[in-house]
Order: C-alpha cells, then sequence, then structure tokens
C-alpha cells in the first residue's frame, strides 16, 4: 500500500488507454468547431471579395486575385498565348480563332450593313501569320465586339472582355493592351465604283465661325457640340448618307459613329454620336429648305423637332433638339461639301489599275512617298485614326512627300478629294 500514498494522499492508479481515447474524443470537438467558425470567416470575406479564389472555365482561367471595385468583379489572370483569337501587323488586326463561344455568328455594323464576324474574318483575310507578332485573346486584337463569352464570379457573369481581351503573349501585364480595330474599309474597296456618299461640314447659318464638331474618335454617347469652322478638321467633317425618302445620315468621318437624336424629341433634348444603323430613325434627318441655301435637319421620327446649335456660337456650345421652326435661325444649317467632287473613296496601291486616278507609291511607305496626280502647291494632310494630324506638307516639284519621321502604323492621308490609307513601315 506504501506505493499508493503520497505525503498522505491517497491515489489509484491511471489507466492511460482510456484517457488518451478521452482526449481524442474532445478534440475531434474542438477541431470541428474551429472549422466551423473559420469556415463562417472565409464565407464572409469571400463575400466582400477579400480573399484570392481559384476560378476555373473552360478556358482554364489561372485567378491570381479577386477584389470587387464600384460594384464590378475584377479578375487579375495569367493568360496563356494558346488563347489567341488574333494577332496585328503594321497597324492591321486579322483573327487567328477557331469561332469559340458562338462569336462567329455575332453580327457587327460594317460600310456594307451589318456582317457576322466569320464573314469578317474572311473579308480581311488570314493575313501573313502570327509568328512572333503580338497575339490577343479576343477576335479583334483586344476590342471585343460584344459576345457572351463570360465567366461566372460570386453569383454575377462577367465577361471575357473584362477579363483579359488584350495580348496573352506578355502575362497577366498585356491583359489590357489592345491592338488596333479591323479594317472595315475592305467592304469599300471591291464595290463597283466609289460610294455615292459626299463629306461635307454643317456650319451655323447666323453664326458662320461656327460648326457642328463630333470630338475625337467616337463612341456611344459621345456628346456633340459647336467648334470654330474649320473644313480642315476632320472631326468637323460628316459623311452624309442617303436613307431614302429625302431623308439623310451623318456619320463622321473615319469612324462608324452616326449624329443621333435619341428616342422621340424634346426641347434640349441633347444630341450624340451613336453606331451608324441604317434602320435607326434617331439617326436619319430632313433637309428642309428655309431658303438662301440654308436648311433646316429635321428629326425623322419626331418631326415636330429639329437640331438646334442654341444662341450665337461658342467652342463647346452644346447642340440638341428644340421644336422645329423655319423662322428660327438657330436652326439654320448650311451643309457644303469639302469640295465640289469629294466623295468617300480609298485610292489603290501601285499597280490596281482604273480605281482611281491618284497614284502612290510604296504602301507600306519607309521614307520617301511618291504621289502622282495631285498639284505641287496643294497641301497634303496626314492624321492618324483618330483624326488626330500628324503632319501636313506639300508635295515637291518631283512628286514625293518625305514620311520618315512619321512612326510606324496605319494613317489617312487627306488630299483635297480624295482620303488615302498609308502604311507607315
Amino acid at each position: 500500500m506504501g506505493r499508493d500514498r503520497f505525503l498522505g494522499t491517497h491515489y489509484q492508479m491511471i489507466d492511460f488507454p482510456i484517457l488518451y481515447n478521452y482526449i481524442q474524443f474532445i478534440m475531434k470537438y474542438v477541431y470541428l468547431l474551429l472549422f466551423i467558425v473559420t469556415s463562417s470567416t472565409l464565407h464572409a470575406q469571400l463575400q466582400k471579395g477579400a480573399v484570392p479564389v481559384e476560378l476555373h472555365t473552360a478556358k482554364a482561367y489561372q485567378m491570381s486575385s479577386l477584389q470587387k471595385n464600384n460594384a464590378q468583379n475584377r479578375v487579375v489572370v495569367t493568360p496563356r498565348p494558346g488563347w489567341a483569337d488574333s494577332y496585328s501587323v503594321n497597324g492591321k488586326c486579322y483573327c487567328a480563332t477557331t469561332f469559340d463561344h458562338g462569336i462567329g455568328e455575332y453580327r457587327v455594323m460594317t460600310p456594307a450593313g451589318m456582317k457576322s464576324v466569320r464573314e469578317i474574318c474572311n473579308k480581311i483575310g488570314r493575313g501573313p501569320g502570327k509568328g512572333r507578332n503580338p497575339v490577343y485573346n479576343t477576335v479583334q486584337c483586344g476590342h471585343e465586339p460584344g459576345h457572351e463569352d463570360a465567366i461566372t464570379i460570386n453569383g454575377q457573369r462577367v465577361k471575357d472582355e473584362k477579363v483579359c481581351p488584350g495580348r496573352v503573349d506578355q502575362g497577366s501585364a498585356g491583359c489590357q493592351r489592345k491592338g488596333p480595330k479591323w479594317d472595315l474599309s475592305v467592304f469599300n474597296r471591291n464595290n463597283s465604283g466609289p460610294a455615292n456618299d459626299r463629306i461635307v461640314t454643317i456650319q451655323k447659318a447666323n453664326s458662320r465661325g461656327f460648326g457642328i464638331d463630333g470630338g475625337p474618335a467616337g463612341a456611344n454617347g459621345q456628346n456633340t457640340y459647336l467648334w470654330s469652322h474649320n473644313k480642315n478638321n476632320i472631326n468637323q467633317q460628316w459623311v452624309e448618307i442617303s436613307r431614302g425618302n429625302g431623308y439623310y445620315s451623318y456619320k463622321k468621318r473615319n469612324t462608324n459613329f452616326c449624329l443621333d437624336g435619341d428616342r422621340g424629341g424634346a426641347n434640349g433634348q441633347n444630341l450624340y454620336l451613336w453606331s451608324c444603323s441604317a434602320s435607326n430613325q434617331n439617326q436619319q434627318w430632313k433637309k428642309v429648305s428655309v431658303g438662301g441655301g440654308k436648311v433646316r435637319l429635321e428629326k425623322r421620327n419626331a418631326s415636330g423637332f429639329s437640331i438646334n446649335g442654341g444662341n450665337g456660337g461658342a467652342n463647346g456650345q452644346n447642340v440638341n433638339l428644340w421644336a422645329s421652326s423655319n423662322s428660327n435661325g438657330n436652326q439654320q444649317w448650311i451643309i457644303a461639301p469639302i469640295s465640289t467632287n469629294a466623295r468617300v473613296q480609298e485610292a489603290s496601291i501601285a499597280g490596281q489599275k482604273g480605281i482611281n486616278p491618284i497614284l502612290f507609291y510604296p504602301n507600306p511607305v519607309k521614307g520617301i512617298l511618291h504621289i502622282q496626280g495631285v498639284s505641287t502647291d496643294e497641301t497634303i494632310t496626314i492624321s492618324d485614326l483618330s483624326g488626330k494630324v500628324m503632319m501636313n506638307g506639300t508635295i515637291s516639284a518631283s512628286g514625293t512627300l518625305n514620311v520618315e519621321n512619321l512612326e510606324p502604323g496605319v494613317y489617312l492621308l487627306n488630299t483635297t478629294e480624295k482620303i488615302i490609307r498609308l502604311v507607315k513601315e
């Protein structure tokens, strides 16, 4: 019994196997409790977009982070070069796609009307090949035309364009790097003759120092306004397109955006740019003569309203709709062609005959451009595709123009009567 006594206290021998099982039993419930608490915390953090999550889709996106910003989920991905659906060479975008996710049947407005992505890619051609050129995740070199390829994040559908539309050969840093858009002018080149649509300016009759200006480049909802009238300002040059029955649309030159009066009509209703559509009557205007070569531009589907330039004129002054009135000088406009024979057309490259009397070569060009059919005292303007003037010059006595200082890319060479697409190497 001596071993059962210690300092006058009686102890029973401890059964260690029973104690071990008891501790295991307790630890199971502790682990279960910790799991429940951790899962609840993680779920709450996920709802706030605070925890990186890996998601998988048909394209096997490798997500590296997820956060919520202005109620839109933004996903950073590490793209793979094999995702390439397009590539760019010398300022042109070419398709390299299998037309997955139904993108081949998505329809886009072109100078020849609505065309499917498949038709556009076939018209543009496959090009010289991807090689070592920049490659992009979407079919228009980073400029997603609008198909519904999307992934689900926190119950929301996020379009492919919001994930990684751009370059896939530069890791996640290239996702937002976009290339050139499709050259849709290919739908004009093989027509039997030049288009009949003329290029005009729209000048305010009672403030002739100002004309309607569409601003740089173009986008849906982009505001239009008055600006100091200048027929050489490409932002004030409009392609007048007949829609039949005396109605016309006015397409901002070198874009596919037209003057749009929005639905219906009301005093002060804004006039903006919107993607041109032959069936959109918000973009169709009747030229109502008010005498003296001036016209009122009356909205087709709201004849009680016409384009109004406001009182007087100032740079940035808004252009809107107002109740139609032949006596209201703010609704009177002078629509004048840039030149008597100005038409929308594009010169052919050297070697093609019978399309255009102006010849220019070489194209692409590195330094000296040779031009025939333009007088030596005529000013030549070269602009980028957004309308920004990059250089002005005159043809030399030898019929050449030095463009070696231009950065490589695609430009528009503007003469009095022609628009020439120029590629600088």
